[in-house]
Parts: C-alpha cells; sequence; structure tokens
C-alpha cells in the first residue's frame, strides 16, 4: 500500500488518501476491512506504535496540571480514565474498580470526558453516551474542572490569548490564526449586518463562532504539537531504517500512529528501536515520560482467535485468549522471547 499523505491540515495533521487508511475503523462491523490491508510481502510484519494519550500528555505539559503530572510522570501511565470516572461519580477508586460496570463507565464516562471536555469545554459527548440532563451535564463538567483546575486554567489563558491577539503560537514556532476570536471581527460583522436590524441573531452568530475559534485555538495548541511530533519521528525513523540496515519502511501514518511493513526476521529489533524512537521527549516533554504501545500482526486488522487470528497483537498489554501465551501472561507486556514466540504464531496459525 501506497497512500498519499498530506500535512496540509490547518492543525497540521496529516489527511491521507488512495486508500485513506486513517478513516478505517478498528473496532466494530466494518472493522474487518482493515485486513485487506497487508504488509508489502509474504514474509514482512505490520508493525504499529501509537502513543499513549499523547494529547493529555500534551496538555500536560503546556499546563503542569498536578493531576496530569502524576499520571504521566512514569512508565507506564497511571489510569487517568479510571480516575477521572470515579471523581465525577464521587466514589473511591478501589471501589468503582470492583463494579462489574467498570470498563464500560471508565469508557463511556472517564475516557470521553479526557478526550472530549478540552476541544468543547463542556461534557456534552459524556450527557449524550450516559443519558444526563443539560443540567446534571454542566454539574458534573464544573466538577470535571475542578479535578484539573490548573489545566483548565490554562485552556481558559489560551483562549483569552487568541481572543487578544487573534492567533496562537506553538513551541515549534507555528502561528495559528483565528481573527474571528476577536472584537475587532466581531465589530466587523455588527456592521456589516447593521442595515438588517437583526442585532439579536448577530450577537448570537458572534458567540457561537467565538466560542468555536477559542475552542478550535485550544486544539491548534495540541494537535499542531502532536503533528510536529509526529513527523520529527517520522525522519528519524527513516534515518534509523538507513543506518541499520532494516528491511523495512513506514506503511502508513495514522495521526499519533506509525505503521510499518518490517522483514519478519528484523521484526524483533525493530520493534525495540521503534519504542525507544516514540519515548523519546525531543526536549520538549520535560515534565511528563511518552509512552507508546506496540502492536504485530500479518494484516492491519486487531486481533481476534476466530475472526482474525493473523491481526494485530498488542504487545504491551498480550491479548486475552491469545493460543502461544499462559493464561497468568495475558494483560502483561511481552519479553523479548513471548515476542518471537507471537511472531511464530502468527506465521503457523492458518489466515
Amino acid at each position: 500500500m501506497y497512500p498519499v499523505l498530506s500535512s496540509r491540515l490547518a492543525t497540521r495533521r496529516t489527511s491521507c488518501q488512495f486508500p485513506n487508511g486513517q478513516q478505517l475503523a478498528k473496532y466494530g462491523g466494518s472493522a474487518y476491512v482493515r485486513g485487506f490491508f497487508l504488509p508489502d510481502h509474504d514474509d514482512h510484519v505490520l508493525v504499529s506504535a501509537d502513543w499513549s494519550a499523547i494529547e493529555l500528555g500534551i496538555i500536560a505539559q503546556y499546563s503542569l496540571d498536578p493531576s496530569f503530572i502524576k499520571a504521566y510522570g512514569q512508565r507506564p501511565h497511571d489510569d487517568i480514565h479510571g480516575w477521572a470516572a470515579c471523581n465525577l461519580l464521587r466514589c473511591e477508586l478501589q471501589e468503582f474498580k470492583k463494579r462489574p460496570d467498570y470498563k464500560e463507565l471508565r469508557t463511556k464516562i472517564g475516557k470521553t470526558a479526557n478526550f472530549g471536555y478540552w476541544y468543547s469545554g463542556a461534557l456534552g459527548t459524556v450527557a449524550k453516551e450516559v443519558g444526563w440532563s443539560s443540567e446534571e451535564m454542566w454539574e458534573f463538567t464544573e466538577i470535571y474542572r475542578g479535578i484539573f483546575a490548573v489545566a483548565e486554567q490554562w485552556r481558559l489563558e489560551t483562549i483569552q490569548t487568541v481572543r487578544q491577539q487573534g492567533y496562537v503560537t506553538l513551541p515549534d514556532g507555528l502561528r495559528r490564526d483565528r481573527f474571528e476570536a476577536t472584537p475587532t471581527w466581531a465589530d466587523v460583522m455588527r456592521n456589516k449586518f447593521r442595515p438588517y436590524n437583526v442585532p439579536g441573531f448577530v450577537e448570537l452568530m458572534i458567540s457561537k463562532i467565538q466560542n468555536r475559534s477559542g475552542n478550535q485555538a485550544v486544539n491548534a495548541m495540541v494537535q499542531g504539537l502532536c503533528a510536529t511530533l509526529a513527523k520529527r519521528k517520522i525522519l528519524k525513523l527513516r534515518k534509523m531504517i538507513a543506518d541499520r540496515g532494516y528491511r523495512a519502511r513506514l506503511w502508513l501514518l495514522v495521526h499519533d500512529e506509525l505503521v510499518c511493513s518490517v522483514h519478519k526476521d528484523d521484526a524483533i529489533d525493530f520493534m525495540y528501536d521503534l519504542y525507544e524512537l516514540m519515548i523519546d521527549g525531543e526536549g520538549i516533554f520535560n515534565e511528563i515520560k511518552l509512552d507508546s504501545s506496540l502492536a504485530v500482526g500479518r494484516n492491519f486488522q486487531p486481533w481476534d482467535l476466530k475472526e482474525c487470528p493473523q491481526g494485530q497483537i498488542e504487545l504491551m498489554e498480550l491479548n486475552k485468549g491469545l493460543p502461544c501465551m499462559p493464561e497468568d501472561r495475558y494483560g502483561g507486556r511481552a519479553t523479548r522471547d513471548e515476542i518471537g514466540d507471537v511472531l511464530k504464531y502468527l506465521f503457523t496459525t492458518p489466515a
């Protein structure tokens, strides 16, 4: 597969076409489509490296919020999604983990809140997932803001900055313009629509557009830095492959995930080198530690014993039911020897 990647998006993230491998559903009814995406050769595997909650890590580095720093100050990271969910539900974490619906609530409430709030300033998506009323949604939004009070202050300061100067500046010097966030733009719109005598509509329009532009400025600060980091890693990955003579190439970039086609005999060493490359903070991340998950398979679909036995096997949290692993290793990080066993399994198991 040789897709065309472009980084012309305003956030500096990449888009993809011919085919668009970035929009393939990982789970659900259409996940099987990933199974048609194969490495370059029959003796190659697809190795993927994905940062662990990189966007929250970026917010942690910007804001120095102690709750985020505590979660991302070591490897592996603490479970900040479970912690956020139990705080929103006002219960102790250990008691929360004993609930039969723990995993469901961790995802629906904790993970959705952590990834959705910072780009919208509210928990609207969580409310839809769990059926909160508008009043309950805003009540829980205030609770969430209190949990990450320092990060919330950074978010508000970023919005204030873009409203004052019409742009925000990323650590690498990129400037993201948002003139519509400024009072000057608002005055231009009021003057433009004054002949139509619809002041109520105009003020509502200005309010909605300026709220959105403030959230977009926060988005740009986070996703823009993530995109910069990914592109730096691509350059270093190409050099690593050339310097060490790996029979490999970058196969696809899926936002914050690098996917490579690698010869099976080079795969283990390649994965260890790729992991070290991914967790290097590039001089940007000084207060937190980056972490990365690794997966390997003979196609791009997530592993499933019945549906896709040659799919992507998680190496940082070994899949439950994996035949080449004893039960007491399920959920653990694969050792070098265990990665070798996984590769043998992939090449001896029928598709």
